[in-house]
């Protein structure tokens, strides 16, 4: 299952909405606020797939130096790492203890 964007990110982007009218108003381009946050959300969805082909490439395989945000994308994963650690650390530790309680049984 791929996480949602959070509810702070999409406020993020409505309270944007007004600022680029008021830009684009002054550019002689009229939209309402509707189109805008529609073509925001295209924007957003665009810039997204984008994104995955830099990690693929540029955190994966290529010259990691110029992926957009890699500190993020590499912080993301270390605390993955983090929390697949204590995940199997607590397994182990429920393994020993029933491996300890069928000892004591027999």
């Amino acid at each position: 299952m791929l996480p949602t964007v959070s509810e702070e990110s999409i406020r993020s982007l409505g309270a944007a909405a007004p600022t680029i009218q008021a830009r684009l108003i002054e550019k002689g381009r009229n939209y309402s606020i509707a189109d805008i946050n529609e073509a925001l959300a295209y924007w957003l969805e665009l810039t997204i797939e984008e994104l995955c082909d830099e990690a693929v490439y540029h955190c994966a395989e290529g010259d990691r130096s110029n992926v957009v945000n890699r500190a993020g994308f590499e912080t993301a994963l270390k605390t993955i790492d983090r929390r697949i650690a204590r995940e199997a650390q607590a397994a182990q530790m429920r393994r020993d203890s029933e491996a300890i309680a069928l000892e004591v049984i027999f």
